[in-house]
């Protein structure tokens, strides 16, 4: 359509609506790590970080739920998803 987006501002409208929501997780953990690294950002001098007193934790029925398997070495990988059949014409 040729309308500029502001993905930044989008991003972090996401990010508060996920805080917001008690069923949600925190969304972009991987893609946020990427882009502080690339650009050097530094928090040593952050001070305001509290260890979380609880953790998540799954079962091998929540990880399957998500979509992992189990390897030979018993780590979880992924499953690849499959592209949806084509319909037949």
């Amino acid at each position: 359509m040729g309308r500029r987006i502001h993905m930044g501002y989008l991003m972090m409208m996401h990010i508060i609506s996920c805080c917001e929501n008690t069923t949600r997780i925190l969304p972009y953990n991987r893609f946020l790590t990427r882009v502080f690294k690339d650009v050097k950002v530094t928090f040593s001098r952050e001070t305001d970080f509290e260890v979380p007193s609880t953790y998540d934790t799954y079962d091998e029925q929540s990880l399957g739920r998500m979509k992992f398997k189990k390897a030979p070495d018993d780590s979880w990988i992924r499953i690849a998803e499959r592209p949806p059949a084509q319909a037949r014409g």
